[in-house]
């Protein structure tokens, strides 16, 4: 067996603990500290995520209420409610009647035994203030009464008079 002196056994242990070292660092430190960094970059991605689908969520839980509340309110809405006698009412009561060209009513079948009765009345020569007097008073009604389109055009024969198309619908159980 070969005899070390002490300088070399010193030596060699010192080389032992450098090999050491070097081999944590290599095996344990340096992985550690990539995992570190490519966290330090992934997490702020993350978080924006978990921000936007927490966000996402609320949202769906909102409109998830409001379809709900619009099921409870069509529900219960009188079963025997018509669209198209109620809008020729409130145009008599606005003083309307005579400015009425056409009245159309339509049906249309939705899901889940619903269905959609769309009218659309065609209006000349009334006032702007006439039309927003209906407007108001047809959707503070207390139906579902709801205005889809609304077209206005400057009445060639009058001036200040106004030519309207409006489709107004409401939904129903069928």
């Amino acid at each position: 067996m070969i005899k070390l002196t002490k300088r070399e056994k010193i030596l060699g242990f010192t080389l032992m603990g450098v090999g050491t070292v070097l081999l944590l660092y290599v095996f344990l430190v340096e992985p550690a500290l990539e995992r570190v960094n490519t966290l330090s970059r992934v997490i702020p991605r993350k978080k924006n995520d978990l921000t936007k689908l927490r966000n996402k969520a609320d949202e769906y839980t909102a409109l998830h209420n409001k379809l709900e509340n619009l099921r409870a309110q069509t529900a219960s809405q009188e079963k025997t409610f018509k669209l198209l006698p109620a809008l020729e009412a409130q145009l008599k009561k606005c003083g309307l009647s005579d400015n009425i060209v056409t009245m159309e009513q339509q049906v249309v079948p939705l899901k889940n035994s619903y269905e959609k009765t769309v009218v659309e009345i065609s209006l000349k020569e009334l006032s702007l203030s006439q039309l927003i007097d209906f407007l108001s008073k047809t959707k503070s009604s207390n139906r579902l009464v709801k205005t889809n389109t609304l077209h206005i055009k400057n009445n060639p024969k009058k001036k200040r008079m106004l030519d309207v198309t409006v489709e107004v619908y409401v939904v129903n159980l069928s």
